[in-house]
């Protein structure tokens, strides 16, 4: 009988430890593919875009004429779910923008001290008005868009599902250990 109460205590510690993980908060916002007027881009090339303009940006160094990645004041209230500041950088069909043109459309990120960067959104000259941008489509409506709460990792949440077990776990070992 003392073989099984140490083995339900060392679970109900296990349990315990599980449950006061304090994990990494998911800070990367994923990109989605987005239409850009009529050019399609896939997550990947919106993401190689994104990483390449964080890249500039972290190391203080631009390419092209209008010095990109720069900074994008969001004039037109595009309806990004995360706030700012940003900073713009061309996204390009067939590759990622060195130098050139930059074409009509653009990813924006916002950028921390730590050198990571986070996908805001897509926008487009094409069909704006001016030098003014237009937001791209599907560039808003990410399914893992930030919220005001932090998401769980992976690790956080195999851990809750595996503490509740449909809310029965804890408190079975304990009215076991208890009865003992």
């Amino acid at each position: 009988m003392i073989g099984l109460k140490s083995t339900l205590i060392l679970a109900l510690a296990a349990f315990s430890a599980a449950a006061s993980i304090d994990s990494a908060v998911i800070s990367r916002r994923q990109a989605s593919g987005v239409t850009c007027g009529n050019n399609n881009y896939s997550s990947n090339q919106v993401q190689a875009a994104v990483d390449r303009g964080c890249s500039l940006f972290a190391s203080g160094s631009t390419v092209g004429s209008n010095n990109y990645p720069h900074r994008f004041n969001n004039r037109e209230q595009l309806p990004f779910p995360i706030d700012g500041p940003y900073q713009e950088f061309p996204i390009l069909n067939n590759k990622v923008y060195t130098g050139g043109s930059p074409g009509a459309d653009r990813v924006a990120f916002t950028t921390k001290n730590d050198g990571t960067c986070t996908f805001a959104g897509a926008m487009t000259h094409t069909g704006a008005s001016g030098n003014n941008f237009v937001s791209c489509r599907g560039s808003t409506s990410v399914s893992d868009a930030p919220t005001d709460k932090p998401e769980k990792t992976e690790k956080q949440n195999n851990a809750a599902s595996s503490l509740s077990a449909g809310g029965v776990a804890m408190p079975v070992i304990a009215a076991v250990l208890v009865a003992m």
